[in-house]
């Protein structure tokens, strides 16, 4: 016997009714008697998580991190977002990346558009970079849905120049067809913060 070695069936993935055949072609003169033996047929299931959602705040190019630009821009924030639909408050441009919140009695936070999360049995991991004002908290909170699910402590608050730091992925459960993940400030005066590189997997 001959070894096939490794076939891709990869043009036939999601089709149904996929059948096999072996053909054998002869001639008038001749008539060889072939064998197969040890058929194989193997799925290969990709479980490496999907990136569902994401937004690197690019087009937020005015300000800097030192020094973020004045105007609050959560009213016209499908303007500078990759997918329409975010809502906040106390939004402010930091050159490619945003900061949430105002130094006192001023919560900073932005939710994200409905994202569909009902796969994988509504189980869902978001990652993101951030850090605190200079001084201000360095926790902020995480709700899903309006459901505060986790508090993310550790934020650096050190002195400029500034840097962000990643943190996640955090698994969370509960996702639906509609779900709206909303990052804020854990409190109304000294709570400011940067948020960049959203990314929801899946």
């Amino acid at each position: 016997f001959i070894e096939s070695g490794l076939l891709s069936l990869s043009e036939y993935a999601g089709k149904e009714s996929v059948r096999f055949a072996f053909r054998y072609k002869s001639s008038s003169t001749a008539g060889a008697t072939w064998e197969v033996n040890n058929v194989l047929v193997e799925s290969v299931v990709d479980d490496a998580p999907k990136t569902v959602f994401e937004e690197d705040f690019a087009n937020f190019t005015a300000g800097t991190q030192d020094s973020p630009a004045s105007a609050d821009l959560a009213a016209t924030l499908d303007t500078y977002t990759k997918v329409a639909g975010w809502t906040g408050s106390k939004v402010y441009s930091a050159g490619g990346a945003i900061k949430l919140g105002a130094k006192t009695s001023s919560l900073g936070y932005i939710v994200t558009p409905s994202i569909n999360l009902s796969g994988n049995n509504g189980e869902f991991s978001v990652s993101f970079d951030s850090r605190a004002w200079s001084g201000d908290s360095t926790a902020i909170k995480i709700y899903v849905n309006d459901v505060l699910i986790k508090r993310v402590d550790g934020l650096s608050n050190a002195v400029s120049p500034y840097t962000l730091t990643s943190f996640g992925p955090f698994k969370f459960t509960g996702g639906t067809a509609t779900t709206k993940i909303k990052f804020e400030g854990l409190q109304a005066s000294y709570a400011r913060f940067f948020i960049d590189n959203i990314k929801i997997t899946q």
